[in-house]
């Protein structure tokens, strides 16, 4: 009788609903203590001998000191002292209080010391510590975006492909249908196909035969990855290169390439180009008097027809988004990232003052 009491039966859901409250309660505080220890443990990895002079005072005196030496650590970084921006953001995880309202303070400060990393040239550790974040808190897409660098600049390719699958499937739960997203998934697609470009060229069990077809295919579906597939051509098959760049509408931009062969390597009398051809008369071996288009090269041929002074041409990079220029060309522009966007700008450079010094 006492058993079949309904108060009884009442009292016994309670107490089960209370002991599963309570056992959710410690999984989430656990699982709270597991990230804090590993952010915690990330950032001692990385701890350098004693802190930045300064830093542990103001710290220790000011009432929100993040801010401040965040933007000293940031100004750091613009004057390219990059390691003194490593070492402010270190001091500040090891003096930063583990409690659950600095986490998220944590977290920034943590992906600003990965993307410092990433900036200095330590591409393993910013690696690290862009993963323990996601592991932590995977919707990051900024933190993604950088991971996704990172793993190209270690040629994972395949990693980064997957990296930025995650990033197109969170921007595209988030955005409208805007013409912001339009050129968003432009740009998500053009990444994709020059990842995807750069892990053919780098699989060294494909057959080669196999390996052209598909770059073949990836060059019609996307021009502006011509180049790259063309230079990958001009190394393993020359042959190739020469029957693939006659037909291309994008001479000015490789012209680079063009302009470093040997005369013996270039088959001029096969050539029907007159953008290629006109490289050539600008270096001197064709001589029929004909005028180049780009200006650069028109000055060349004259001076190579009608003067003694000895020029070559130097070559500049400028990214055509922040008009930043490079001594040497990347597909990615490392200042604001864009992509397969760089121009080729010629400069004739003369070679008479050129001297030869003895090492010893």
């Amino acid at each position: 009788m006492f058993y079949s009491d309904p108060l009884f039966g009442i009292i016994i859901l309670v107490s089960i609903i209370a002991l599963a409250a309570l056992i959710d309660y410690w999984r989430n505080r656990y699982k709270d203590k597991q990230k804090e220890r590993s952010l915690k443990n990330l950032a001692k990895s990385y701890e350098f001998v004693g802190l930045t002079q300064g830093v542990e005072e103001f710290l220790a005196l000011s009432h929100n000191p993040i801010p401040t030496l965040q933007f000293i650590a940031n100004a750091y970084i613009q004057s390219g002292n990059t390691q003194e921006a490593i070492k402010i953001y270190l001091s500040i995880l090891e003096n930063l209080k583990h409690t659950k309202e600095s986490a998220k303070s944590r977290i920034e400060i943590l992906q600003n010391l990965g993307t410092a990393y990433y900036t200095a040239g330590f591409l393993q550790r910013a690696k690290n510590i862009f993963l323990e974040i996601l592991k932590n808190y995977p919707k990051n897409p900024q933190v993604l975006i950088y991971l996704l660098k990172t793993y190209e600049s270690l040629n994972e390719y395949k990693n980064a492909i997957n990296a930025l699958e995650c990033i197109e499937e969170i921007y595209d739960s988030e955005m409208s249908a805007t013409m912001a997203q339009e050129r968003f998934f432009n740009a998500i697609s053009l990444n994709k196909a020059y990842l995807s470009t750069l892990l053919l060229i780098n699989h060294h069990a494909m057959q080669l035969s196999t390996k052209i077809q598909k770059l073949n295919d990836i060059k019609a579906k996307e021009p502006r990855l011509e180049k790259i597939i063309l230079q990958y051509f001009k190394d393993v098959n020359r042959s190739l290169f020469w029957e693939e760049i006659e037909k291309s509408k994008r001479i000015a931009g490789m012209i680079d390439i063009l302009w470093h062969f040997e005369r013996e390597s270039v088959p001029l009398d096969s050539i029907t180009n007159p953008q290629i051809l006109d490289v050539y008369r600008a270096k001197g071996w064709i001589n029929d008097n004909q005028s180049c288009k780009i200006f650069a090269l028109e000055n060349m041929r004259i001076l190579k027809q009608y003067s003694h002074i000895q020029v070559d041409l130097d070559f500049e990079y400028r990214c055509h988004s922040c008009k930043h220029i490079f001594p040497f060309e990347n597909a990615r522009c490392s200042n604001c990232g864009e992509l397969l966007n760089t121009d080729v700008l010629c400069k004739i450079r003369n070679i008479a003052d050129e001297a030869s010094y003895p090492l010893l």
